[in-house]
C-alpha cells in the first residue's frame, strides 16, 4: 500500500484490469469484419465467422480463406488467436463425407450454450441438468438449516438463473422435459414434500414459474422487443380478418424451423395479441407473469389450449 508501480509504454494490445480496457479492446477489433469477407458476429473477446454454401468442398475452401483472412489481421493488429479455442461446426442436411465432417466438430460451446450440429439442444441440456443436480444436493443439506424463505432464495440465485439463461433460444426442445424433473425435484425438497407429491399445488404455493412458464414469459418479452421489425398480417393484404393484428408467421418447410424460436416466439405472441395491445407492455408483462404464478404449465400445448386468456 502507498507503493506506485514504475511506467511502461504499452505498445501492444490494452491493459487489463483498466476501467478503459473493455472499450478499448472493443475499438481495437471494430475494423475486423471490413478485414474478412465473410459475415462475422462479434460479441466482447468473441468472433464467429458464418459461411454457407451448397458445395462441401466448396465451403471447406471459404472455411480455410477465412481462417487466413482472420489470421492475416490478427497478426497485423497484434493479436494472439488461440488455435486451440478455434472450432468448426456445421450445420446441413445433407450427409458429408468423411474428408469433410472429420474438420468439424459435432458440438461447440457458443456464449455459454451447446450448439449441436443438428440443432436439438440435447448437449446443453445434459450440460445444465447436471448444474441443476448439484443445486439440488446443494439444497437438500441446507434444508432443515434454515427457513424455507432461505431456501427460495438460494433457488432463484442457484437454480432459476441457469434454467433462463438463453432459455427463449433452446427453450421448446423436446429435452425440456427433463428440466422440468429435476425442478419438481427441487420444488419438493424447497417444501419438504414426499417424492411424489403432486407439484402445480407447490408451484402455486410458492409462487415459482415452471420452466415452460419462463420459456412463455422470456418468449414474449423478445418478442415485444423486436415488435418493430416484425411483419404483420395486416402488412399482407387489406382484408378486415380477426387475424389481421397476428404477426405474420412464415410457411416452414422444416420441423426444425416450426419449433425454432423465431417461430414459437411469435405463436406466443399471437396467442396474447388481445392483451398486449391493452396494456403498456410494462404493465402487461406484469399482469401475465401473475398469471402464470397461477396456471403452472408442464407443455406448451397447455398453454396454446387456453382460449381467451384474460388478466
Amino acid at each position: 500500500q502507498g507503493n506506485w508501480s514504475n511506467e511502461v509504454e504499452v505498445k501492444c494490445g490494452v491493459p487489463q484490469g483498466s476501467v478503459l480496457g473493455p472499450l478499448l479492446f472493443l475499438i481495437h477489433i471494430n475494423d475486423l469484419p471490413s478485414a474478412v469477407k465473410t459475415k462475422s458476429l462479434l460479441y466482447a473477446d468473441d468472433t464467429t465467422f458464418l459461411n454457407v454454401h451448397t458445395d462441401f468442398d466448396t465451403l471447406q475452401e471459404h472455411v480455410n480463406k477465412t481462417f487466413e483472412e482472420a489470421s492475416v489481421w490478427f497478426r497485423a493488429n497484434g493479436f494472439l488467436l488461440n488455435e486451440n479455442k478455434t472450432q468448426n461446426i456445421l450445420f446441413t442436411l445433407k450427409q458429408p463425407s468423411d474428408h469433410i465432417s472429420n474438420n468439424f466438430l459435432p458440438c461447440v460451446k457458443f456464449l455459454g450454450i451447446y450448439i449441436d450440429n443438428n440443432l436439438t439442444w440435447k448437449p446443453h441440456i445434459e450440460y445444465i441438468s447436471k448444474r441443476l443436480s448439484r443445486v439440488i444436493f446443494l439444497l437438500r443439506r441446507i434444508m432443515n438449516c434454515v427457513p424455507e424463505s432461505y431456501i427460495k432464495s438460494a433457488y432463484y440465485a442457484f437454480f432459476q438463473s441457469i434454467i433462463r439463461y438463453g432459455l427463449v433460444i433452446w427453450g421448446n426442445s423436446t429435452k425440456i422435459e427433463d428440466i422440468l424433473i429435476l425442478q419438481k425435484k427441487a420444488i419438493r425438497v424447497i417444501t419438504k414434500s414426499h417424492q411424489l407429491e403432486h407439484c402445480k399445488p407447490l408451484f402455486i404455493k410458492l409462487e415459482l414459474q415452471t420452466v415452460i412458464n419462463l420459456y412463455i414469459f422470456d418468449s414474449i418479452s423478445y418478442t415485444l422487443k423486436q415488435l418493430p421489425s416484425q411483419i404483420f398480417n395486416s402488412n399482407i393484404h387489406l382484408y378486415n380478418t380477426r387475424n389481421k393484428s397476428n404477426i405474420a408467421i412464415e410457411y416452414c418447410r422444416l420441423s426444425k424451423k416450426q419449433h425454432s424460436h423465431v417461430i414459437t416466439s411469435k405463436k406466443i405472441y399471437n396467442n396474447l395479441k388481445h392483451l398486449v395491445s391493452k396494456y403498456p407492455s410494462n404493465i402487461f408483462l406484469t399482469k401475465l407473469y401473475k398469471w402464470l404464478l397461477k396456471n403452472p404449465f408442464y407443455h406448451l400445448s397447455e398453454f396454446f389450449n387456453v382460449k381467451d386468456i384474460q388478466f
